[in-house]
């Protein structure tokens, strides 16, 4: 098992999955990336056009 993951999600055609998947708890979900359990931390490296959709509480920039 992975002590740390990191998801990386680019481009414009990302942003409606990536709120489903940030926003919504499903326990019948489609998306894989739902199911990690890191024994570490989960990193989402997402770009300005895949965020678009999810709110600034939710974004941290560096």
């Amino acid at each position: 098992a992975a002590a740390n993951i990191f998801v990386i999600a680019a481009g414009s055609g990302k942003s409606n999955i990536l709120k489903e998947v940030l926003l919504t708890e499903s326990s019948d979900t489609p998306y894989p990336v739902q199911r990690i359990d890191p024994a570490g931390e989960l990193v989402w490296y997402i770009d300005a056009s895949a965020a678009a959709l999810l709110p600034n509480t939710l974004l941290a920039t560096q």
